[in-house]
């Protein structure tokens, strides 16, 4: 049965001169008002980013005076809960030696805020587990990502601090645990992805 749900686009006007003349397009609400209900459970869509060139992205950039275009990442989700998935994990980063561009993603398809403040990420090894700090809160639809040794503030900003890599370039699996030390979220990765 069709269903509707409609969202509001944010379309941030630039200055057209100087450096950066583009535009900025990017969603001020990404759960959609309108619900669903399918066997007596009420849904909404989540919109958890933007696909361009086969990158999801949180917004993008439109060139002044040309079209542009972005497939839509969108999920259904029960209302009123969050759902905190680790989506991606770059391991073979571009940096020599620290491969310090290394990133595990992870998102919130949820409907609700999810407050993972002190949920920690990590892998088999000692020393590679990251805690998130006191305060973080991943909003619905929300993408951050935690790398290895560099910070994005569009991504959430999150380092681990390592001077040498994190993630195994052969396979390995990222594990996300909440504060009592449940798995909330696991990315089987590389050869360890094959594993039963």
């Amino acid at each position: 049965m069709p269903h509707d749900f409609s969202f509001r686009f944010q379309h941030i006007e630039t200055p057209n001169v100087g450096p950066n003349p583009e535009d900025i397009v990017d969603l001020p609400t990404r759960v959609s008002p309108e619900t669903v209900t399918i066997d007596n459970t009420e849904y909404a869509v989540v919109i958890t980013g933007f696909k361009q060139g086969g990158q999801i992205v949180t917004r993008f950039i439109r060139p002044e005076n040309a079209a542009n275009s972005a497939d839509l990442v969108a999920v259904p989700a029960r209302t009123g809960l969050p759902d905190v998935h680790i989506t991606t994990v770059r391991f073979k980063g571009e940096v020599k030696r620290s491969q310090a561009d290394e990133y595990v993603e992870v998102v919130n398809r949820g409907t609700a805020p999810a407050d993972i403040s002190g949920w920690v990420l990590g892998a088999d090894d000692a020393g590679q587990n990251f805690t998130f700090p006191a305060g973080t809160t991943l909003l619905p639809g929300a993408r951050i990502r935690i790398y290895t040794d560099q910070s994005h503030p569009e991504w959430g900003g999150f380092s681990y601090g390592s001077g040498r890599p994190i993630w195994n370039d052969r396979g390995d699996a990222a594990r996300l645990r909440d504060t009592g030390g449940t798995l909330i979220s696991e990315y089987a990765y590389g050869s360890a992805a094959s594993t039963p």
